[in-house]
């Protein structure tokens, strides 16, 4: 082998080096970006579940709601009809 090869050979393993040293760091910082990405959506898909509870809360509540005042609508339509019954009672006396 001529020696020239080998300072050849020496030069581009020189050249390799830091560019591996290189990747490997940038795959080390791309692994810890990895890492929070995963934690963000993890804590990302907790606070969706969270609302979506929060969103089937609210649609019972409503629904409550809807049944509470369709029976005051009920109670106050029995009242004035009583109360008419009452005018029209003093109203023969």
């Amino acid at each position: 082998m001529d020696l020239s090869n080998i300072e050849l050979l020496e030069e581009k393993i020189n050249q390799i080096v830091p560019q591996m040293k290189l990747l490997k760091d940038k795959n080390q910082e791309l692994e810890q970006e990895n890492l929070e990405m995963k934690s963000m959506l993890a804590d990302r898909d907790k606070l969706i579940e969270s609302f979506e509870i929060n969103i089937d809360q609210l649609k019972l509540q409503s629904q409550d709601s809807s049944q509470f005042q369709e029976r005051e609508e009920q109670i106050k339509e029995k009242i004035t009809n009583m109360l008419e019954k009452l005018d029209q009672f003093e109203s023969m006396v």
